[in-house]
């Protein structure tokens, strides 16, 4: 009603500085996508979802994962 939308964004391994020192060769075996995100993949969603362009999505939690859930 007052046109105001929250969503969250969950990211699973990208690489950052928080993620240095992970050996990815060893957990990429648990991701579908079989790397580690980019910092830019999460900015686009993020980038998306602060547009007009989202103005209908809501209450959402976009996992940003390569596909790997538990």
């Amino acid at each position: 009603r007052r046109n105001i939308t929250v969503n969250a964004v969950a990211p699973g391994f990208i690489n950052t500085d928080m993620t240095k020192d992970i050996n990815e060769k060893e957990f990429k075996r648990m991701i579908p996508a079989k790397r580690f995100g980019e910092p830019e993949e999460v900015a686009h969603v993020v980038s998306f979802l602060a547009s007009k362009k989202s103005g209908y999505i809501t209450g959402e939690v976009i996992n940003i994962n390569g596909g790997i859930y538990s």
